[in-house]
């Protein structure tokens, strides 16, 4: 309700939120608390320009720190669980980074969360819709179809996803080295 009631006054804020706070609402089941929220949209607009709108950057950036953090990782094992969880989070399968990599490392969520919150507040500024309900990912590039034939929000989403997924890369794998060159 809160979100909702800030997406009526600041929209790009309200999916901003959503996108920052998406791995913290996979890691405690929560995520799925949100279709209630998605049906209402669909029913009331035809579209949800707010929660998988926030949740397609939340989830390609968990999959951008994911990736980082199999660049900096120093054993097979944890490069082995990066890459794979990277690749499912790329499209929109966030549990197994969320568990295996972010929050054991903290770092790769720190990244995540920063990506996810850029990429939301670009799509809600600039209007991003998804109009299907999907797994927010690049696996559900369909959903950002407009029924009227254009293309613009299909472009948009794209774009908002890979400035997440880079975002999120580049943040996690400089904090990342950080941390790492300090140890």
């Amino acid at each position: 309700d809160g979100v909702f009631a800030i997406y009526d006054v600041v929209p790009a804020i309200a999916v901003m939120i959503i996108g920052i706070t998406t791995p913290l609402l996979v890691f405690f089941g929560m995520n799925n608390a949100t279709y209630p929220v998605i049906f209402a949209l669909l029913a009331q607009v035809g579209s949800d320009p707010l929660i998988c709108t926030g949740m397609a950057p939340a989830n390609v950036a968990v999959g951008g720190a994911c990736l980082a953090a199999a660049l900096i990782a120093k054993n097979a094992e944890e490069k082995s669980v990066s890459i794979s969880a990277g690749v499912t989070a790329l499209c929109g399968i966030t549990e197994p980074g969320v568990y295996g990599v972010l929050f054991p490392n903290r770092y790769p969520l720190i990244g995540a969360m920063i990506g996810g919150g850029i990429g939301g507040l670009i799509a809600g500024l600039l209007g991003m819709i998804q109009y299907v309900i999907s797994t927010p990912g690049f696996i559900s590039i369909p959903a950002y179809i407009n029924p009227d034939g254009t293309n613009d929000n299909l472009i948009l989403a794209v774009a908002v996803m890979i400035i997440a997924l880079v975002v999120s890369f580049a943040c996690t794998y400089f904090i990342g080295k950080k941390k790492t060159d300090k140890s």
